[in-house]
């Protein structure tokens, strides 16, 4: 069986895909399969008016977003839904 962890973040509702792929596994809070993690357990956690974050799957704890800043520039969106 599978080892199935939940993936959370603040601000909660985040998208999140393996690093490398634009397939949307889904929102935060997210239960996930280590599988689905991809070969080396990488994930893109990303929402929108918050700079994206790669974390090294299984994350045991929330992973917190920074908000931009007047300044920041917003970071392109690249989990996609499968068509």
């Amino acid at each position: 069986m599978p080892e199935r962890l939940t993936l959370t973040s603040v601000p909660a509702g985040a998208r999140v895909c393996p690093v490398g792929a634009r397939k949307l596994l889904g929102k935060t809070p997210l239960e996930i399969d280590l599988a689905d993690a991809g070969a080396r357990g990488l994930l893109l956690v990303e929402h929108p008016g918050y700079r994206s974050q790669e974390v090294k799957f299984p994350a045991r704890a929330p992973i917190v977003l920074r908000k931009l800043g007047p300044d920041d520039l917003e970071d392109a969106l690249v989990c996609r839904t499968q068509r």
